[in-house]
């Protein structure tokens, strides 16, 4: 799939994904009049979609969020902690044989 080329509605707007399906649907919301955020869940679904052994909409999330108007920058942390009874070894079996 060639680059995408799309001229985004906010001059220096960027959207970045690891696959350029997700990058053109980030971009689609854009131009669609939505915002940042709605460009990066458009991008996350998508990059589950296109790429789904390295993404899902089940799994781990990080975000970074950068507010202009008031400078501050913050990191939303979506991991979650394992049970109290997981064991190092408990999946060794499935991934061994």
């Amino acid at each position: 799939m060639p680059c995408p080329t799309r001229r985004l509605p906010q001059p220096g707007a960027m959207v970045v994904a690891p696959q350029p399906e997700a990058v053109e649907a980030g971009a689609a919301m854009l131009v669609a009049g939505g915002n940042a955020l709605d460009a990066a869940l458009a991008c996350a679904l998508t990059q589950g979609v296109v790429d789904p052994m390295m993404c899902g909409i089940g799994g781990i999330a990080t975000l970074q969020v950068f507010d202009p108007r008031t400078g501050t920058h913050q990191v939303i942390n979506g991991l979650g902690t394992c049970p109290a009874a997981v064991r190092e070894d408990m999946w060794a079996d499935a991934f061994e044989g």
